[in-house]
């Protein structure tokens, strides 16, 4: 009977880990897609209130994000998914931001209300998703990125706004901090 040496076991080890960790990603991706399949639709009762005006427009986009969620979640089907699942994390984060952020563009940019959904989205990323730092980081700056975007594309961050922009901009960085500090400790487990 031969005797495994170290490396063997610590190859066999990490190997075992890094099945559970991709599996538990996976299923933790289901969710993911789930909760924005309902959850963006769901969103049109907020429109109704916050933009009567647009709730048609609104709904076009929020069935699309969750149109293309479904699309993620049809891919966690496929072997494409075993080997980019990580990949596919970050789009069904950023399916819903980048929805979000063209809601903002399209009416108020740094005044809209609507900077507290990208929190959410945050949120729901470090709750849900079992990302790593470098992931956490990516879909943190990204969000961030298409909020700017959102801001000064709709021309809204003006000296007369500085102020609530700055405000939008802090609490996002905040929780940006926040997900990367638990993807951390999730890494550290």
């Amino acid at each position: 009977m031969a005797v495994k040496d170290k490396h063997q076991i610590e190859s066999e080890v990490l190997g075992t880990y890094a099945d559970y960790e991709r599996q538990i990603t996976l299923r933790h991706l289901e969710v993911g897609c789930y909760l924005v399949m309902l959850l963006m639709p769901f969103g049109v009762c907020l429109d109704y209130f916050v933009y009567p005006l647009k709730v048609g427009y609104f709904l076009k986009l929020r069935l699309f994000s969750a149109l293309l969620a479904a699309g993620v979640l049809g891919l966690l089907r496929t072997p494409f998914s075993q080997k980019y699942h990580r990949f596919l994390s970050l789009v069904i984060a950023l399916i819903p931001a980048f929805f979000i952020c063209w809601m903002i563009y399209a009416t108020e940019g740094a005044y809209s209300p609507y900077y507290a959904g990208l929190n959410l989205v945050l949120v729901c990323v470090a709750l849900v998703m079992r990302w790593t730092v470098g992931l956490s980081i990516t879909a943190s700056l990204s969000v961030m990125g298409m909020y700017l975007a959102a801001c000064f594309l709709n021309g809204s961050t003006t000296r007369e706004n500085f102020g609530v922009f700055m405000n939008n901009l802090y609490f996002l960085v905040l929780t940006g901090v926040v997900v990367v500090a638990g993807g951390r400790l999730h890494r550290a487990l």
